[in-house]
C-alpha cells in the first residue's frame, strides 16, 4: 500500500535533522500546542526507558518546536489489537520507528489493526520517521539473516537499505529483480515528500541504484 504522508528515513541518529522533522509536521491552527509524537519500538526485543529517554532528549528538546512523546506500548502481537494502542496511534502526529529487528518488526504488525492504523495516519498527514529496521520496512523487501522479507511496501518498487556498504547489496537486488534500491549510508537522511519524491538531507549522498533483471543475474 502506498502511503502519501512524509516520511523520514535513517540507519542511525536524527542528529542533526530533528528540527526538519518536527517542521514537517502539519500545525495549522495547533501552532501553541505540543506535537503529539508515538515512539514504535516494536523491533526492538526490550526496549528500556533510557532508549525512550535518548529519543525524547532528540526531539523534545527543539526550540520552538513543543513536544509530547509517550511510548506506543506496541511490543507484541497482542498489544497490536489492543484498543489503548491503537487510540496512542490514531491521535499521533509524529511516529518515530525505532531500529532493531525488521522480521520482528514485520511479523508482529502483518495484518492487524495497529498496521492499519499506523497507515491510516500517515495517510492523513502523520509525519514518520524510521531508523535501521524503521526505514527498510516501508520498502517493499529486503534480505535480513540471508533471508528475503517482504515488508510493508510504502514505496512501491523500492527497496530501502540503510546502513548502505557494510553489506552485500546485490543480494538485495538479486532477491528483488526489476525493484530500484535507495541506500542510506550512516549518517545520511532520506526525505520522502507526499509526491513520492525521494531527497536527502545533509552533507551525506544517498545511493540510487537501479532494478536489475532477472535475466542478467
Amino acid at each position: 500500500m502506498t502511503s502519501s504522508g512524509r516520511l523520514f528515513l535513517y540507519s542511525t541518529s536524527p542528529a542533526p535533522h530533528e528540527a526538519a522533522i518536527l517542521a514537517a509536521v502539519p500545525r495549522a491552527g495547533r501552532a501553541d500546542d505540543p506535537i503529539r509524537a508515538v515512539a514504535l519500538r516494536t523491533a526492538q526485543d526490550e526496549p528500556s526507558d533510557h532508549d525512550l529517554e535518548t529519543l525524547a532528549a532528540h526531539f523534545t528538546t527543539q526550540p520552538g518546536f513543543p513536544v509530547l512523546l509517550v511510548d506506543s506500548g506496541l511490543g507484541s502481537r497482542a498489544d497490536a489489537f489492543d484498543p489503548a494502542v491503537l487510540e496512542r496511534l490514531a491521535e499521533a502526529e509524529l511516529i518515530l520507528i525505532s531500529g532493531g529487528s525488521p522480521t520482528r518488526l514485520v511479523t508482529t504488525l502483518s495484518g492487524t489493526p495497529a498496521l492499519a492504523a499506523l497507515q491510516r495516519v500517515h495517510r492523513g498527514g502523520a509525519v514518520v520517521a524510521g531508523c535501521s529496521a524503521g526505514a527498510a520496512v516501508v520498502g517493499i523487501g529486503m534480505i535480513d539473516f540471508g533471508r528475503p522479507l517482504r515488508t510493508w511496501g510504502w514505496l512501491p518498487g523500492t527497496l530501502v537499505a540503510p546502513h548502505f556498504g557494510q553489506f552485500d547489496h546485490r543480494a538485495w537486488l538479486r532477491a528483488y529483480p526489476g525493484r530500484s534500491m535507495v541506500g542510506i549510508p550512516d549518517g545520511a537522511m532520506v526525505r520522502v515528500a507526499e509526491t513520492g519524491e525521494i531527497t536527502g538531507l545533509g552533507s551525506i549522498p544517498l545511493v540510487h541504484l537501479p532494478g536489475v533483471d532477472r535475466d542478467a543475474q
